[in-house]
Order: C-alpha cells, then sequence, then structure tokens
C-alpha cells in the first residue's frame, strides 16, 4: 500500500489518499502537541484518545462501530471499509462526474433539497435505535456531499467514533450519562448544522 496526498488530518488520526486507487487510510497519531506555558509538549497520543474516547486505538473503535451500525445507514457510509493491521481504510464518495465530494465544511452550503431530506432520514434511523453519536454532525467535516446526478446530492459520513456517555471526558458534563440527555445534545448538534449549512 503506497500512500498519496494528505486529505485530512484531526487531533487524532492522519487521512491519505492511496496511490492508483479510491481508496483512503486512517492513520493512527503517536504525538499530539499541548501548549503548556507557551512551549509545544508532545505526549503519546493514545493517552488522549483514551481519555476523549475511551479506547486507545481510534481506528479500531470507529471500525467497530461500523461494523454494528443499522443497515439502514449503509447508504450514508463509505462503500468500503476495512481495518487492517491497524489502519483504518474506506473509499473515498466521488460525485457523477468523477470528481472527490468535498464536505459540507468546505462547501460552506447546502443548497439540495433532497440531501436534506437525507439528513432527515439519517436523524430518524438514528433516534430510532437509540444511538447519539456527538461527532458527526458538529462542524460539517465529517460528512460528504456525494452528488449522484445534478438534482439527487446525499450526505456521506466518513467519521463516527464518539457515542454515548465517556466516563473520563465527559466527567464535568455527567448529564450525558443518561440517554435522554445524549439525544438532547445530539438534536442540538443536528439543528446547529442545519441551521449554519442549509441554503434555500
Amino acid at each position: 500500500m503506497e500512500f498519496g496526498e494528505e486529505i485530512g488530518k484531526g487531533n487524532y488520526r492522519f487521512c491519505y489518499a492511496i496511490k492508483d486507487s479510491d481508496l483512503s487510510v486512517k492513520i493512527n497519531r503517536k504525538f499530539v502537541i499541548k501548549k503548556i506555558a507557551g512551549f509545544n509538549v508532545y505526549f503519546p497520543a493514545f493517552i488522549f484518545s483514551f481519555l476523549k474516547f475511551g479506547t486507545m486505538n481510534p481506528n479500531k473503535k470507529e471500525y467497530e462501530i461500523l461494523a454494528n451500525l443499522p443497515k439502514k445507514l449503509r447508504k450514508y457510509l463509505p462503500e468500503h471499509i476495512a481495518y487492517r493491521d491497524g489502519l483504518l481504510i474506506q473509499s473515498r464518495p466521488k460525485n457523477y462526474d468523477g470528481s472527490y465530494s468535498a464536505s459540507v465544511y468546505h462547501s460552506k452550503e447546502v443548497k439540495n433539497e433532497l440531501f436534506w431530506e437525507h439528513v432527515k432520514k439519517i436523524e430518524a434511523i438514528l433516534l430510532e435505535h437509540q444511538i447519539y453519536p456527538l461527532d458527526i454532525f458538529r462542524g460539517g467535516g465529517n460528512v460528504m456531499i456525494q452528488k449522484i446526478n445534478e438534482m439527487e446530492w446525499i450526505p456521506i459520513i466518513i467519521d463516527f467514533k464518539r457515542i454515548g456517555y465517556r466516563p473520563i471526558a465527559d466527567s464535568l458534563d455527567f448529564k450525558l450519562m443518561f440517554k435522554s440527555q445524549q439525544k438532547k445534545k445530539f438534536l442540538q448538534r443536528m439543528e446547529a448544522f442545519v441551521n449554519q449549512y442549509k441554503k434555500v
């Protein structure tokens, strides 16, 4: 496997294109940088990953979550998802014209009613199964806009790793121990996502 260009990065992972394919690979960072007294200090990433996500391996955790999601959500996930040797490999969503799909964040706004109908369907499926992810619809960077044709665009979720209560990271927000509070926060983030990016 030969890595190509870097196509994304977060606090805990890098994402690269895989050369000569339509696949991407997520790689766990080895270190995270924290600024202390004006100096950049490097810490092992697995420590902060455990504190935030309850796992030392975000890739493995995300793969396990994806593998257990309701079948109704499959159309809103990358077509190919695999976990191998600590790496999370996913297909990159492509538009009808052959170009790679852009994220909602990079598009800044989405003027397509069918796209937002699909967002409502995703919300309904998650609510039906009492799954309350708090990272997907925060900021717009985890949702791609796949243009099936000129009329129909659909959301593709490319990051799905924060679900439920995290005993350490959420210790200051202990209300999230309760499903009702997780649901409330999830709906608040959904509403903020729609208000920020939906344009008519």
